[in-house]
């Protein structure tokens, strides 16, 4: 699916609230995918996470957004599998290097917003319900964007022959930040549980 397509994909996943949200419990295994943020007002920001899940048998995906709202989608969303498509080839593009091996945009002023993607590889089908607690054989890439901001992407140095940010990193951290919209109040319960599991990791 393409990015235009994938827009206003949030508002429609509102449409399916998890029937108890707090009986979610997030494991390191399940995750897919995520995005941290991190500002001087908010160094352990919290954007979005998407976790895998089976019910009776069934495929499912549950998606935690920035206020904590729980979503439980099936196994068939084309939005988050287009997601999760769009992670996929971010996550196979070589890394920046330099300076917290970010992609910089160029910026007139200092101390931006830090987004973090988090893209989980393999598949942690068919383990016992233990392993299922850790990784495992699945692994994580990072990809993180220095002062992303709608409509910029110069960079302050040429990255990998690149001058400007990929379009693909661009387009779906765009995606991504929809998960902030929308009206409603911060479930700190469910955003604690989900940042713990992602802050573990994230320093793994």
């Amino acid at each position: 699916m393409s990015s235009k397509k994938l827009k206003g994909w949030h508002t429609r996943t509102l449409a399916y609230p998890h029937p108890d949200p707090h009986s979610f419990t997030p494991l390191q295994a399940d995750l897919e995918l995520a995005m941290l943020s991190s500002s001087l007002e908010d160094p352990d920001g919290f954007v979005l996470a998407i976790f895998s899940s089976k019910d009776d048998g069934n495929d499912q995906y549950v998606v935690v957004d920035a206020l904590g709202r729980v979503l439980l989608l099936p196994g068939t969303s084309t939005d988050i599998k287009g997601l999760l498509g769009l992670g996929r080839k971010v996550s196979g593009l070589p890394p920046p290097g330099g300076p917290g091996n970010s992609w910089t945009i160029s910026h007139k002023g200092t101390c931006q917003t830090v987004l973090k993607l988090l893209f989980a590889s393999g598949s942690s089908r068919g383990r016992c319900w233990l392993n299922r607690l850790f990784m495992g054989k699945r692994k994580l890439k990072a990809t993180s964007v220095y002062g992303y901001r709608q409509g910029m992407t110069k960079l302050t140095m040429k990255i990998n022959g690149c001058t400007h940010l990929p379009d693909m990193i661009y387009k779906l951290f765009g995606l991504l930040l929809e998960g902030y919209q929308g009206p409603g109040t911060v479930d700190r319960f469910v955003i604690d549980r989900v940042k713990g599991v992602l802050q573990y990791l994230n320093h793994l």
